[in-house]
């Protein structure tokens, strides 16, 4: 079974919450925040609930919505220039990825998150599975 996200914006960050409900991350938020309730949150600041979630904005993302910054930066590199081989697949160099600072960052998110890393890990490698062997290895022709 997939897990189900919710991804809270304000104008400083993204939050997720490993939820089912808006309303769910709401407490969240609200909690990691040092609340109770988001209504205590929204009146510490004084507005009412309404008022204060017009200022943000909330979605239900999936994992790879969420590793995807990771993913292009990732899709973006040229393994080449790290002192590897070519790869024999699109997996193989996925998993290289996973192993060092690409896998590193989703275990870091994960964790500032309080999510579980193991869906966020199988959605990068997923995602970069699907790129093409001959655009990996590009850079070590040249």
């Amino acid at each position: 079974m997939s897990k189900s996200y919710v991804r809270i914006s304000t104008q400083a960050d993204d939050h997720f919450f490993e939820v089912e409900t808006k309303e769910a991350a709401l407490a969240e938020f609200a909690r990691c925040a040092g609340y109770d309730s988001y209504a205590e949150l929204a009146d510490t600041i004084g507005k009412t609930p309404d008022e204060a979630m017009a200022d943000l904005v909330i979605d239900h993302v999936s994992a790879a919505d969420i590793v995807r910054d990771i993913a292009n930066e990732a899709l973006a590199s040229d393994p080449a220039e790290d002192g590897v081989d070519p790869f024999a697949s699109a997996r193989d160099w996925a998993d290289w990825c996973i192993k060092g600072e690409d896998g590193d960052v989703v275990h870091s998110l994960a964790q500032l998150h309080g999510l579980d890393a193991d869906p966020l890990v199988k959605a990068l490698r997923d995602i970069l599975s699907e790129r093409d062997l001959a655009a990996i290895n590009a850079g070590f022709a040249a």
